[in-house]
């Protein structure tokens, strides 16, 4: 074996390529995993022999035939089908919860169901007769799979696509603030660039002018999603982080941002303010024209 073949033979395995809090993570919704199954299966034996028993009992006063609540004195809470369903969805319980985990701490978009379709029993088709052969061999395999946390990491890493998890947050990012910038029907821009200030006039803002009027004068502003997305972008142009938002730009992410002035001072290191007009427009003044133009490269794009 040549040398080119023993470092492609290597094997990286995905719990190496994450932070040791991340792997802490992983690991401890992996044993509250398992642990949980396990008690699950106990609990609905448990209930099973319980059922059971207070039938055998009954029975020597009421027919069978004649029992129609076989919950007897456990109650309308206590269901072995219920249990039955909470371990059957167990793994996609651990799924959510990972996959959930590293699109908040990293900001990324991943998709659980194609986790899923690669680490669950395949359903058959939902029309077969729920008795059938079929569906039982399919609940059994549910039931009987154990995922392993690192097999879920996998998947996230197939996702990734060769990226790291900043570097995945990074394009996602750009994507959204240049889809943001253009108009994909006319495939034009809908910014322009003056000097230090970038304007976004395709519909980037909303007035309430009901708020206005009632409330003397007060405008209650909302961002449009695309131009929150702006929003997010500059934060990362300030701050070179995915995860870090300068907290006078996060106010601006909030349902609505509800001022007497129109325009907001950020007083930051490479953006100054934000100011919205009644026609939809919001202006982005950076501290010097350099910036300007170095965001509208990055992140805005010259051509859809």
């Amino acid at each position: 074996m040549s040398l080119l073949d023993k470092f492609n033979s290597i094997e990286v395995k995905a719990d190496a390529r994450i932070s040791e809090h991340d792997r802490e993570f992983c690991m401890a919704y992996h044993e509250a995993y398992v642990k949980g199954r396990a008690a699950l299966k106990s609990l609905r034996q448990y209930v099973e022999e319980s059922l059971n028993e207070q039938q055998s009992i009954i029975s020597r006063v009421v027919p069978k035939d004649e029992m129609y609540d076989r919950s007897f004195f456990l109650g309308d809470s206590v269901h072995a089908h219920d249990i039955t369903n909470s371990l059957r969805n167990s793994h996609r319980v651990l799924i959510s919860a990972l996959v959930s985990y590293f699109e908040r701490t990293y900001k990324v978009s991943l998709e659980t169901d194609k986790i899923e379709e690669v680490l669950l029993p395949k359903e058959p088709d939902r029309y077969s007769s729920y008795n059938s052969a079929e569906y039982k061999e399919y609940y059994g395999a549910v039931e009987n799979t154990e995922l392993k946390y690192e097999d879920i990491l996998d998947q996230i890493f197939i996702q990734l696509g060769g990226f790291s998890f900043q570097e995945k947050a990074l394009n996602e990012l750009k994507q959204k603030a240049h889809d943001a910038a253009w108009n994909r029907y006319y495939g034009n821009k809908c910014y322009e660039q003056k000097k230090a200030v970038i304007s976004f006039s395709h519909y980037a803002c909303s007035f309430d002018s009901w708020h206005e009027e009632y409330y003397h004068g007060e405008h209650e502003i909302q961002l449009t999603d695309g131009m929150k997305n702006i929003i997010r972008a500059l934060a990362y142009f300030e701050c070179g982080d995915t995860s870090s938002i300068p907290w006078t730009l996060n106010t601006l992410l909030g349902y609505n941002w509800t001022t007497y002035n129109t325009e907001m001072q950020l007083g930051l290191e490479k953006l100054k303010s934000v100011k919205c007009f009644k026609n939809g427009r919001v202006d982005i003044r950076f501290t010097s024209e350099a910036f300007a133009r170095e965001f509208a490269e990055t992140f805005l794009g010259n051509e859809l």
